[in-house]
């Protein structure tokens, strides 16, 4: 598990510019990113009226950091400067499936097989979750 300085993440993703913006969710906004190293990363800038505290960015930290699973996306690192609260993820290089499902031009490519094959990937990823925390 990685701990990324800030200045790093901001070099990587240039300075969170529009052009590396993926996506915004309810946490936060994610950021597309390339390390030094040359591998490419996805980096969540969690919104700091998002109401995650220390408590539960940490929480989520450790969490993640166990999880391994094909259908979960790797966290490989965070970064908590000042106020900013970060996780730093492989990056997916398809994008996120909602953007083949609400774009009339990319929906055509999600066949019937390929949908279930999805919906299979996600119960399986959801029964991993499910059993992990239990125990």
């Amino acid at each position: 598990m990685l701990r990324f300085d800030l200045g790093m993440i901001l070099i990587a993703t240039d300075e969170f510019s529009a052009e590396n913006k993926l996506g915004q969710g309810g946490f936060g906004s994610v950021y597309k990113g390339i390390l030094p190293s040359g591998q490419k990363i996805a980096v969540k800038r969690l919104a700091g009226g998002s109401g995650q505290g220390d408590l539960e960015f940490k929480n989520e930290v450790l969490l993640l950091t166990r999880l391994q699973h094909r259908n979960l996306v790797k966290l490989l690192g965070f970064c908590n400067e000042g106020d900013e609260e970060i996780l730093v993820y492989e990056h997916v290089p398809n994008s996120s499936l909602d953007q083949f499902i609400f774009d009339e031009h990319k929906r055509w490519l999600l066949t019937w097989d390929v949908r279930c094959r999805i919906i299979e990937g996600v119960a399986r990823g959801l029964l991993y979750l499910h059993v992990w925390i239990k125990a």
